[in-house]
């Protein structure tokens, strides 16, 4: 369980801003997101990170979301890494539910940034016609960053490699990550398509490699992913 700490709000995602001051256009205008910000959005959005726009005129606003109590200190880091880019009063949300056919308790936490200008160009290049895809640039977006947050946000141990999820992605999408993991950071991969549910595998000859491009922008909690010792 994950507690109730003060700075939690039990709820689900409240995405009100009724009673709360809202920033001018002018305001909004000034906020940019910082390079370390920009580059594990980049990361987090291969994985579960979602960015949403209300409508053609509006802002984007970034959504991110935990359900593993395990990955609680991962999720701290990104509300930290976004915090800046959130409304003064925001706290994050602890949403408690139960599997009623094995009476298991789930806990989750999520929160969501303000709708600014800054997240757009991130929201026209990963959502160009509504539904996520992976950027054709994604060579140049994707960083050790990046790279960092995507296997800290959705990668999973697999023997001795690691899966990268990509059911979400066509195959053209696909083709573009592993290009972009052999060619631009030198790691050996194949894709795995375990109930046709395709993911990306970062083979175990890679792993030496992987750990000197990421280790130094990764949580501690998240060292296990790639065998690091504290």
């Amino acid at each position: 369980m994950l507690g109730n700490p003060s700075h939690y709000r039990i709820d689900t995602l409240n995405t009100s801003t009724k009673g709360k001051k809202r920033l001018s256009r002018e305001e909004r205008q000034l906020i940019k997101l910082s390079s370390n910000s920009s580059q594990a959005l980049i990361g987090i959005l291969l994985g579960d990170g979602h960015l949403q726009k209300r409508s053609s005129t509006a802002n984007s606003r970034f959504m991110f979301a935990q359900t593993s109590v395990d990955h609680k200190a991962y999720y701290e880091f990104v509300f930290k890494l976004f915090e800046p880019y959130c409304t003064a009063d925001m706290k994050s949300y602890l949403k408690t539910w139960t599997d009623k056919r094995y009476g298991k308790v789930y806990q989750s936490l999520s929160f969501a940034t303000m709708a600014l200008p800054c997240f757009n160009v991130f929201r026209e290049s990963f959502y160009p016609n509504g539904k996520k895809i992976v950027p054709v640039n994604i060579g140049e977006l994707l960083t050790d960053i990046s790279l960092a947050h995507w296997i800290m946000d959705d990668g999973s141990k697999q023997g001795k490699g690691i899966h990268l999820n990509v059911y979400a992605f066509s195959e053209e999408d696909i083709k573009r990550l592993t290009d972009t993991l052999s060619n631009k950071f030198g790691l050996k991969c194949s894709v795995h398509t375990p109930k046709n549910k395709p993911r990306i595998y970062l083979k175990a000859e890679s792993m030496i490699q992987l750990r000197t491009i990421v280790k130094h922008h990764m949580h501690p909690s998240m060292y296990y992913k790639i065998d690091l010792i504290n």
